[in-house]
């Protein structure tokens, strides 16, 4: 005898078939869920409004979902001039850098709402401007002229507003009005006598409207901006579940999914039970095939210091009886109400479904993490919870936050429109070293932020105001190498990468369909990206995307290089740190070549990325620790081991270390490596690296820089005590410059390597850094003659050298 949930369940395959059989497109606006899958919005009601759950400590405010502080006078004239005119009215202000730093962003949200804007998404632009504060940066000694080192004298930025009223589509239904914001940037040029200024442009739609209430008089007319776009809980809750279902029609019914181990099943009123995967049918239908994989739900969320419920060896056989679902912590209790109204039955968690206390089961079930949460239904991503005690559901289906302003007796909302980068990459979640592969890996997620949710897809991203592009804006800020690079990264805008994890356009897994042959550039961003994540154990730097990594040795059978691809050694090798020096773990955990070794933030130089990059390092062969290297090696290092190319070496024997220099993004300045010249030209970076310069000659000639991995900085003094014993072969080869790729004419970028002090025979990785063409070549530095090309030879067989680096 069924019960009247189990017939739910008993109905799923009537459920599928009535889905497929809709004409849904995504550009129809917000409509009612699919038939057979509607739930009471009253049940999502009272559930929102039980007690809920909190690790906020007495006396500390939650998230006010509207704000309404007082605006400063500069912000009410400015909404006021621009929303009281007509449509093509705007508004110009100075907008004074420091003082809104310092001062005026702490009073007024709608200055430091533009703030916010100009800061970016990835904090580019402000990081720059800031830079001239920086004593390194801007010290006396390369200015010309004017010294002073305050920014708004370096710097001026004019702020532009414009009140735009775009139709509604099928495509954005919801669209409201926008306030334009754009920042026009301008550097002064004294930085380096007579040259060009420096114009940046900064900008984003924010959205504006009119909030809910009775008219202040008849005599007022109403501004001229939409009403509140803002949807309440029930509507947000039928629009991402019709996303959903809508999608789960589109999948290839014949696509193989694999079983978890485990799943919570949450069939039982009140109750949740832990079951093993290969005992589970597809929503208990005996119409279906026994090997057919059940659709299940997965959760991405952040633990928290709390952990407060987990499976343990002691505690397993109690859960496969049953866990009250009130002993769950709040993020759990709304996911397993989520799974529920959206129409399944189980329900991936890692705290419970796999044994905490056990090494050999995390370790088995964290190498299926990746498939995990490929073939998942859907994975829930909670990006408003700090840890499993505060619950998602109210912050993420309440409306978005909004800056309220009066205007002649009306009241005008603003807020930012949704922003995957902020929302989502730049979440509390995201900096989760796992939560990467478990985003880059999911075929369809939700993503639960504060005052919105997100569908990502791997070729889209859904909001309540409509699809996300991913294209790159026409007047985008970076620079050229990056003009054609999506305006965020993730799985929807990264169509090479997303082809080497075998997933195909509507998410199916099409295995050998459209694997490339060599891994894609965007394995450098999706690295950069990562990071910037922390992991509660940082041996598990390379664990936690080895799925990520199966995936694509899968497909184009490269060798894992410890993070670094075979087909691609020489872009991977070039990494760099980002601003604040790297450290090193507690114990080592991959080789000095790898960024896997160290702790922090790196880059990539932005002239890998170009077409005009030549890499001139090959890959001879990978092998595990103390191996000898040679033809036969391993295809998977995922630790220590040694790498064994050929490149070509330039000697560092008569060169010293120079001044320290900072180098990054920005105008030129006067120097010989800040300013650039034809013999040294200057690198494209994202961000800002701390650098030294390397002397040669009695002359102190500039043969180049280097920006180290540590802070050892011994080996360029005559300090080192690694050098190599008088009949060693590699005693004329230390220490050494290898030269991992070319851009242009005589732009030469490469590694800093010293040998080992107990292996004389192996080197080890020191630093990122350029070389002068004169340096390279081993003639007088160039000044402003015209850089010769090198000879044929330069890079021919005879002319490389055979290194092992560990």
């Amino acid at each position: 005898m069924y019960t009247k949930r189990q017939r739910e369940w008993a109905d799923e395959a009537e459920v599928r078939q009535s889905v497929k059989s809709l004409k849904i497109t995504d550009d129809d606006g917000p409509g009612t869920p699919p038939p057979l899958l509607r739930r009471e919005s009253s049940d999502l009601e009272k559930y929102l409004e039980q007690p809920r759950r909190s690790s906020t400590k007495p006396g500390k405010k939650r998230r006010s979902i509207l704000a309404k502080p007082k605006c400063c006078s500069e912000c009410e004239a400015m909404l006021h001039t621009v929303v009281q005119g007509s449509g093509s009215t705007s508004y110009s202000r100075r907008f004074y850098i420091a003082s809104a730093l310092k001062s005026l962003h702490r009073v007024c949200p709608l200055c430091r709402l533009l703030l916010s804007v100009l800061h970016g998404s990835d904090g580019l632009v402000l990081e720059q401007i800031l830079a001239y504060e920086d004593p390194t940066f801007n010290r006396a000694d390369i200015m010309h002229g004017d010294v002073s080192t305050n920014v708004d004298d370096k710097v001026t930025i004019t702020l532009q507003t414009l009140l735009r009223n775009p139709p509604a589509t099928r495509r954005q239904p919801l669209a409201s009005s926008r306030l334009a914001v754009v920042f026009d940037i301008k550097y002064r040029t004294n930085a380096i006598r007579g040259a060009s200024a420096e114009k940046r442009s900064v900008g984003e739609d924010l959205a504006i409207f009119l909030c809910p209430g009775p008219p202040p008089s008849p005599n007022l007319p109403p501004p001229h901006i939409s009403d509140d776009p803002r949807l309440d809980c029930n509507r947000k809750f039928e629009l991402f579940h019709r996303w959903l279902w809508t999608d789960l029609g589109d999948r290839n019914p014949d696509s193989r999914r694999s079983r978890p181990t485990r799943l919570l099943d949450i069939i039982r009123d009140g109750y949740v039970q832990i079951v093993e995967g290969d005992t589970v049918m597809q929503n208990s239908d005996s119409q279906l095939s026994e090997t057919t994989a059940p659709d299940y739900v997965a959760l991405s969320h952040r633990w928290g210091a709390s952990q407060h419920l987990t499976t343990t060896l002691s505690t397993i056989g109690e859960f496969r009886e049953g866990i009250s679902i009130e002993r769950l912590p709040q993020t759990f209790k709304d996911a397993v109400f989520i799974t529920n109204q959206l129409g399944f039955r189980y329900i991936w968690i890692d705290a419970l479904c796999i044994i905490q206390d056990s090494f050999e089961d995390w370790q088995t079930e964290s190498e299926k993490m990746g498939d995990i949460f490929k073939d998942a239904a859907v994975t829930l991503a909670v990006h408003c919870a700090r840890d499993d005690s505060e619950g998602f559901l109210s912050d993420a289906l309440a409306a978005p936050l909004a800056i309220e302003c009066s205007i002649k007796g009306h009241t005008v909302g603003v807020c930012r429109p949704p922003s995957l980068e902020l929302d989502v990459t730049n979440s509390r979640l995201s900096r989760r070293g796992w939560v990467l592969q478990e985003r880059f890996l999911s075929t369809r997620t939700l993503h639960f932020t504060p005052g919105r949710v997100y569908f990502e897809t791997t070729s889209k991203v859904l909001t309540e105001e409509g699809p996300l592009s991913v294209a790159p804006e026409a007047s985008s800020h970076r620079r050229r190498y990056l003009d054609s690079r999506p305006t965020f990264f993730s799985p929807s805008a990264s169509p090479q990468l997303r082809a080497t994890f075998g997933l195909g356009v509507n998410g199916d897994v099409e295995r050998g369909l459209e694997a490339l042959q060599v891994t894609p550039l965007e394995w450098l961003d999706l690295v950069e990206m990562y990071s910037h994540c922390g992991l509660t154990k940082d041996k598990d730097k390379l664990m936690a995307i080895s799925g990520m990594a199966r995936k694509i040795h899968s497909q184009t059978h490269s060798h894992w290089c410890a993070g670094i691809w075979s087909d691609r050694l020489s872009e991977g090798l070039l990494w760099l740190p980002e601003n604040t020096a790297l450290s090193p773990p507690e114990q080592p955990r991959a080789p000095s070549w790898s960024w896997a070794a160290w702790d922090g933030a790196i880059q990539y130089p932005l002239s890998l990325r170009g077409p005009r990059f030549h890499s001139r390092c090959t890959f001879l062969s990978l092998n595990p620790p103390n191996h000898g290297g040679g033809e036969a090696g391993i295809t998977w290092l995922n630790g220590l081991g040694c790498l064994t190319v050929r490149g070509r070496l330039v000697s560092l024997k008569d060169h010293r270390l120079g001044e320290a220099i900072q180098l990054g993004p920005g105008p030129p300045r006067k120097g010989p490596v800040t300013q650039g010249s034809a013999d040294l030209p200057r690198l494209g970076l994202q961000h800002f690296v701390h650098a030294h310069r390397i002397c040669a000659g009695t002359k102190n000639h500039t043969a180049g820089w280097i920006a180290f991995d540590s802070d050892e900085k011994s080996f360029l003094t005559g300090d080192n005590p690694s050098t190599p014993s008088p009949n060693s072969p590699a005693r004329d080869m230390q220490p050494c410059f290898l030269i991992l790729g070319t851009f242009g004419k005589a732009l030469y970028l490469g590694i800093f390597i010293a040998v080992k002090k107990e292996e004389p025979h192996v080197y080890q990785r020191i630093g990122f850094g350029q070389m002068a063409h004169s340096a390279v070549l081993g003639v007088l530095p160039l000044m402003k003659m015209e850089v010769q090309p090198l000879p044929n030879e330069f890079f021919a067989d005879w002319n490389l050298t055979t290194i092992t680096l560990a």
